[in-house]
């Protein structure tokens, strides 16, 4: 249970991969690509041995449903016994047979009662995740985990790495230019985006149905923000893509947290309110006006009133009757009144507002499941709760936040 504390350690915001790595020939599923960012983002840059690692399955599975374990089994299975080939290309002689044969991950096991995945990466890949020194392409952990696509994921690691190299190279030659123009070969494509690489024959079916379909759509809103250039070719065969992005692009960063619970968002959504007029509501709560210190007590006491309005089937869109009864004085009243402190003759006992660690993981997986941070778990936690008056405890082997209002 002490290794619970490590979620309130400092983790990196930013994680690595050596280049060999990231060109491997080998794809990922949607829920092996989610282990597969965890375990990077618990890698301590002064590691020197892949610890075994605690991950709630909150981080995994948002959502559990009937066939949630099923899917984690395959993909800890098909993470397992991934074997790849990280021999690199040379650029001189890219004909040149060779191969070098790795396992990645050494451990992935389901800790039954726990709620947390068991995982460790495999000695095979220690020199391409630990100590990097060069030859490696950072990424932004918030903007990898701002991606629906596993296939997104994937592309974008490559993506940075040529365009890296490529401005480094540029800086070297002293050239000056407004783009920066790269090339992905379709074979690297393949290899890297499709599960089963026999899939999509057709170079032109994996450009419309995956690179521009999928792929740049969710990139676009990154600092790898691409243009298709003219793509390479011998004679009618397509061999490579030109990948052009224009210089200044600037990463695209999800919202600033929500100030309200996982709880209240999931009620909201149900009305259903979109995420503008969830951000509505939660910059409402922020605000002291009039006099009135609004509160999540505040938007509950109006769901109420209005789910059991006897007008409720009149109402057209409930979440903006929501929105105008917040922001309606005579709501606010209304709500103070019913919800009167008590006089200084009764001495009330203080009330305790707590959160527990798995409660914290869960509402911090939706914040970012919704684009609403782009902060990693243990700066979550110390900016809404560490740093508004909250602090740690340890109950029966429980972290929890604790404040005493």
């Amino acid at each position: 249970m002490e290794q619970q504390l490590e979620i309130f350690s400092a983790k990196p915001k930013e994680v690595r991969q050596h280049n060999n790595l990231i060109f491997a020939p080998f794809a990922m599923g949607s829920v092996e690509s989610k282990i597969f960012i965890s375990m990077l983002e618990r890698i301590n840059r002064t590691d020197t041995e892949f610890p075994l690692w605690r991950i709630p399955l909150s981080e995994i599975l948002p959502r559990k449903d009937g066939d949630s374990y099923e899917h984690l089994k395959k993909a800890a299975v098909a993470l397992k016994s991934q074997v790849i080939d990280i021999a690199p290309v040379d650029p001189m002689n890219p004909n040149r047979k060779r191969f070098r044969l790795r396992s990645i991950v050494d451990k992935c096991d389901h800790d039954s009662g726990t709620g947390f995945l068991l995982c460790q990466f495999h000695p095979d890949v220690k020199e391409y995740l630990l100590n990097l020194i060069d030859n490696y392409t950072p990424a932004d952990l918030a903007t990898l985990k701002m991606f629906k696509d596993e296939r997104t994921v994937r592309f974008y690691w490559m993506l940075r790495a040529r365009f890296r190299y490529e401005e480094s190279r540029m800086a070297k030659t002293s050239t000056v230019s407004e783009t920066v123009k790269i090339q992905i070969t379709v074979e690297e494509c393949r290899n890297c985006l499709l599960k089963d690489i026999k899939s999509y024959p057709n170079p032109k079916d994996i450009k419309r149905h995956i690179l521009e379909k999928v792929v740049k759509p969710e990139i676009d809103k990154t600092d790898c923000a691409f243009e298709f250039g003219d793509p390479v070719k011998q004679g009618n065969k397509t061999l490579a893509w030109t990948f052009i992005r224009r210089s200044g692009s600037v990463t695209v960063l999800p919202l600033e947290p929500l100030r309200i619970s996982a709880k209240l968002i999931d009620a909201l959504e149900g009305m259903p309110l979109d995420s503008k007029g969830i951000r509505r509501i939660s910059d409402a709560l922020c605000m002291d006006t009039d006099g009135f210190e609004a509160s999540e007590a505040f938007v509950w006491f109006l769901l109420h009133k209005l789910t059991t309005s006897k007008d409720k089937d009149k109402i057209a869109s409930p979440g903006g009757q929501l929105i105008r009864w917040i922001e309606d004085r005579k709501f606010k009243t209304e709500f103070l009144k019913k919800t009167k402190t008590p006089s200084s003759s009764s001495t009330p006992s203080p009330e305790i507002v707590t959160y527990s660690e798995t409660e914290l993981i869960e509402m911090h997986q939706n914040a970012m499941k919704r684009k609403r941070t782009s902060l990693d778990f243990a700066a979550w936690v110390k900016e809404i709760y560490l740093n508004n008056g909250f602090e740690r405890q340890k109950i029966d082997n429980v972290w929890y936040v604790v404040k005493e209002k």
